[in-house]
């Protein structure tokens, strides 16, 4: 445990440069629908009808999303709010391009990232506004805080870091449970995402009193195992997220002495070696230095 809690400026370093790593991962293959169709909303709800020219703005939006053309996407999606501005999803759908928009800008670009983060912000909290128990809303919002976080200085990112938890927080109390079956549950990629996002959030984090003190949060590698088999739960088929439990339960087994979770976690990781590429470079990354698993972050990025 001594090895997670010391030198605590140097752990908010690593916190703030690498936490929104896996804020919501897996939120880039999440589906969209058009306007006046299904929704994929958690809740299920499904808006009313709208235009032709929104539905056909909905077309041109998922066309440049699958193209990586995220800014594209989200101005289309801004055309669409003008004609359909009480429908939520259309909401966290531009928070969500405003992200994925800002993830691919260089590194250095900081000032075009954190314009991208905060209209991502914005927008979430928008359309929390107009709906308080939209949980997509909640999870971009989170998202978007931890990668405006990375863009913090040290400072800075100690200050925010206890609402960026708050924030999580709110989102978990409001995302669906993985045990609940029916057609209510819509499609829950969005909220099989925010449990991983979470998952990431507590391994990743220093398990430090120090930190708790200074912030409300500290890390958890047990509730990140826990998260993580909810994202599973929701999303088997997601290696990433596989590569994820895994991670969790190395770090459970390396912070505090879990020999049941280490040879969960190497038995997970030796089944994703079959998987090829990009599955098993990673898992042989883990499975070679297993002590580092609650600090790896990038390695573990969302799996397209």
């Amino acid at each position: 445990m001594a090895e997670r809690v010391g030198q605590p400026w140097r752990w908010i370093l690593l916190v703030a440069g690498t936490l929104a790593v896996g804020a919501v991962p897996g939120a880039r293959g999440a589906p969209a629908s058009p306007p006046g169709g299904s929704s994929n909303a958690v809740s299920g709800k499904a808006p009313p009808p709208v235009d032709s020219v929104a539905a056909s703005l909905w077309v041109a939006a998922s066309v440049h999303e699958a193209s990586g053309e995220h800014a594209a996407a989200a101005r289309a999606r801004l055309r669409i709010l003008q004609r359909a501005p009480d429908q939520v999803r259309n909401y966290w759908q531009l928070a969500r391009d405003f992200l994925r928009a800002g993830e691919e800008l260089p590194a250095e670009d900081r000032q075009g990232r954190r314009r991208a983060f905060q209209e991502a912000l914005r927008w979430a909290r928008r359309g929390a506004v107009l709906d308080a128990s939209c949980p997509e809303c909640c999870s971009y919002e989170f998202a978007a805080a931890a990668e405006l976080l990375t863009l913090a200085d040290p400072g800075e990112a100690l200050g925010r870091i206890g609402g960026v938890g708050r924030t999580l927080e709110r989102c978990l109390a409001g995302a669906p449970d993985p045990a609940s079956s029916g057609p209510e549950r819509g499609d829950l990629a969005e909220a099989a995402a925010l449990y991983a996002g979470a998952a990431t959030f507590y391994r990743r984090l220093p398990d430090s009193p120090w930190l708790h003190l200074a912030s409300g949060v500290r890390g958890d590698p047990a509730r990140a195992v826990r998260l993580a088999r909810r994202a599973l739960v929701l999303a088997p088929g997601r290696a990433d997220y596989q590569l994820e439990l895994a991670a969790g339960l190395l770090c459970l087994a390396h912070s505090r002495g879990d020999a049941a979770a280490r040879k969960q976690g190497i038995q997970v990781l030796q089944g994703a070696l079959g998987l090829g590429p990009p599955v098993a470079p990673k898992a042989r990354a883990l499975l070679s230095a297993p002590e580092r698993a609650c600090h790896f972050g990038p390695e573990l990025r969302a799996l397209r």
